[in-house]
């Protein structure tokens, strides 16, 4: 008994004198912005859905004035939609079309499916501009990887 006490003060005073291994032990501080997830430790396999503030049925109408290309009177919802997912004006009436030409959603489902194409949309974007070959970090990658090429073994046979 007198051993488990030992030990339980023992790593008291660690998390108490070297804060930063309460990380290590699990007692995080993490905080996540609109339309994403903040964790400690491994959030794979999660569905976001994007809180708009807006009702199902404002959705499913700002939808198809995107679709129909007549988006003016709704700039209000319009603007909500980009604040959340943090692109333009511009942006949000085309996730707000490909959203809206998807067959048979359901209202109920239409935060999920523009969450879902959001997400699609940024991902596409980070991936586009790693390529984009203006990119600091795309020019150190293919200098590194030109230097590699050029030492190679089966590069210098050929």
């Amino acid at each position: 008994m007198t051993a488990l006490r030992l030990a339980l003060v023992f790593g008291a005073i660690l998390v108490l004198a070297h804060p930063h291994l309460a990380a290590a032990l699990g007692d995080t501080d993490v905080k996540a912005g609109a339309c994403s997830i903040a964790t400690g430790g491994n959030a794979t396999k999660n569905t976001i859905t994007c809180n708009f503030g807006l009702t199902p049925e404002q959705l499913r109408e700002a939808t198809k004035a995107a679709v129909a290309g007549a988006t003016e009177p709704l700039f209000d919802r319009i603007d909500k939609i980009k604040n959340v997912l943090g692109v333009t004006r511009s942006a949000a009436e085309k996730l707000l079309k490909i959203a809206g030409e998807q067959p048979d959603v359901p209202d109920e489902k239409l935060a999920e499916v523009l969450t879902s194409v959001a997400a699609d949309y940024q991902r596409l974007k980070a991936q586009a501009a790693a390529l984009n070959p203006d990119n600091p970090t795309t020019r150190r990658h293919d200098a590194g990887a030109s230097g590699e090429a050029c030492t190679s073994p089966t590069r210098a046979r050929r």
